[in-house]
């Protein structure tokens, strides 16, 4: 089975088409399933043209902490100025049915021997985040998965764990190998946060066991734009361009 898998799209819908377009263009849209793990909205300037399309896509949706924030199920006085903002405005133009689709989506999502959250499996609603070898070792010890897809941090990285201990490999192509586990993070189509600004997804085949990232160029120029001219914090834009 080919699973194509998104996370932090954070509504820019600029960076969401391109690459839905390159899957289409590349792979004629050939997939099983598509999984998206959460936030869809927050941060950028089209969360309904955003829903939209992956609600179209598929109903493996999982939430994340801003449509929580948006909800009201997670406080977002934990958010910074430019999120909790954010988060505040698409309240204001959120459509109203979407408000009740968010309303009945899942914290996880469980495939065979793969999971998928958006933050940790172990306290998926805490909004933890998995950032060095301790903290994977930590949820790597909670459950006995094969493979944990996350995203949340919005860098794509890979924790392989063995019989001996756990490394961190650098996005690209891999072979998951038989007696090895691992937690991937599939990083972000709409912010990432790596110096990379390209968007940021995976495409993994469970038959082949192969798990290949994928970076995308967008129209950064015109995500910043409609940021700026809906007058959301400045800051949301400039970080676009520069990956971080």
């Amino acid at each position: 089975m080919k699973f194509l898998i998104l996370s932090d799209v954070h509504s820019n819908f600029d960076a969401l088409k391109s690459v839905l377009d390159f899957v289409k263009e590349n792979y004629q849209n050939n997939f099983y399933e598509i999984i998206c793990l959460g936030d869809i909205v927050g941060y950028g300037a089209e969360p309904n043209e955003c829903l939209d399309t992956v609600f179209s896509l598929t109903e493996r949706i999982l939430l994340g902490n801003h449509e929580c924030g948006v909800l009201g199920k997670t406080n977002i006085g934990f958010f910074n100025y430019s999120a909790k903002e954010s988060i505040l405005w698409t309240r204001k133009v959120m459509k109203k049915k979407y408000f009740e689709r968010l309303k009945k989506l899942d914290y996880t999502f469980s495939f065979e021997d793969f999971k998928f959250s958006h933050s940790t499996f172990q306290n998926p609603s805490y909004w933890n985040y998995i950032t060095s070898i301790y903290e994977a070792e930590d949820e790597f010890d909670y459950q006995d998965f094969k493979i944990l897809f996350i995203g949340h941090t919005h860098i794509p990285v890979v924790y392989e764990k063995n019989s001996d201990d756990v490394k961190i490999i650098q996005p690209g192509e891999l072979k998951i190998k038989k007696n090895s586990r691992y937690i991937i993070n599939v990083g972000s189509v709409g912010q990432p946060r790596d110096g990379d600004s390209r968007a940021s997804f995976v495409l993994f085949d469970s038959n082949k066991m192969i798990v290949k990232f994928h970076r995308v160029e967008y129209d950064i120029k015109s995500a910043m734009k409609k940021i700026n001219d809906r007058k959301l914090p400045k800051i949301l834009a400039d970080r676009l361009e520069k990956g971080l």
